[in-house]
């Protein structure tokens, strides 16, 4: 008899496991909410930022520093380049070669690769590093008081663009709804995305099928850098020691609509400087969806670059 008295609880007891369980709950959902609210503010300000310096058409720029403009025979020097990331993605895989006139001019090294952070809330205008060749001036003829030549920097670099928009999608064709939250119109963009290739305009469309709508758009790419545009796993062939002479000028292109894949054709394009593109990207599966609403349209197009840029050197003739 005593020892069930002693196993029964009283009501403060009761009360008592009541609040702690309560607290438990109530802390549980604080840091759920705390969590919650954390990831919401990292995401609100990494689009904050994407949207201030996703921005512009320039990727890697290339300065030669001309210290020296004049060597003599025989001298040694520097050759310098200025490398400058101004585009949005980072440069993780960037190879460089030096070309000189020689015997004129000798280096020691003529290659390298390079890292280069791009825009950002730290640096708003790109990293930037300098490469330096220690190099050594040739003879040139009996005859001549100087020689001009030139020192050339190219480099090869793997790169991205991604393009969000948000895109209204309206399969009522026929007009029969009477109020909607989007209207359906092309998409410019002038102001390109932190990227040598940008996507320029978007024009959403509209396919019907047997089984329903399918949403699509025509897509305008074009290359608005300096530079040559290559396959992104080309990047060795154009400026590693074993050199392609023919390279294609190809990007790959990736899409989604709401986070669900679409299917591009062509999945690749020839895209050559200055000029322009389109290809078509529709959702895989037809919807009977009626209603028109605004979705996020992300375009992802991965590739390589070339680009290059020249100093003039001139060696003169050492007194005798």
């Amino acid at each position: 008899m005593d020892d069930m008295i002693q196993t029964k609880k009283t009501p403060r007891t009761i009360l008592a496991a009541i609040l702690i369980s309560t607290l438990i709950i109530l802390t549980s959902c604080t840091q759920i909410q705390e969590r919650a609210t954390q990831y919401f503010n990292s995401r609100k300000e990494n689009t904050q930022e994407q949207q201030m310096f996703q921005t512009g058409t320039e990727g890697l720029n290339i300065r030669f520093l001309n210290i020296q403009p004049k060597i003599r025979e025989g001298a040694l020097f520097d050759i310098i380049f200025e490398l400058q990331n101004k585009g949005y993605n980072d440069i993780t895989e960037g190879i460089f070669k030096l070309i000189t006139e020689k015997p004129q001019i000798t280096t020691k090294k003529d290659r390298g690769s390079i890292i280069l952070k791009g825009k950002n809330k730290y640096n708003p205008e790109g990293e930037t590093k300098r490469i330096k060749f220690k190099a050594k001036a040739g003879t040139i003829e009996q005859n001549l008081a100087e020689y001009p030549t030139k020192a050339t920097l190219i480099v090869c670099y793997a790169y991205e663009n991604v393009a969000t928009e948000m895109v209204c999608i309206d399969p009522d064709i026929e007009g029969l709804q009477k109020s909607k939250p989007c209207i359906a119109e092309d998409i410019i963009l002038p102001e390109g995305q932190g990227s040598p290739v940008a996507v320029t305009e978007i024009k959403p469309q509209i396919e019907l099928t047997e089984k329903g709508i399918r949403p699509a758009f025509e897509i305008h790419i074009k290359n608005e850098g300096q530079g040559q545009v290559i396959p992104p796993d080309y990047i060795e062939h154009a400026c590693g020691p074993k050199q392609k002479t023919k390279i294609r000028n190809n990007v790959q292109i990736e899409a989604t609509l709401s986070n669900k894949e679409l299917t591009c054709s062509p999945k690749e394009i020839n895209l050559k400087k200055g000029e322009e593109t389109t290809i078509y990207c529709e959702q895989t599966q037809a919807t009977t969806k009626r209603q028109t609403y605004l979705a996020p349209l992300e375009i992802k197009i991965k590739y390589g670059y070339v680009i290059s840029a020249s100093g003039d050197i001139t060696i003169t003739k050492r007194k005798q």
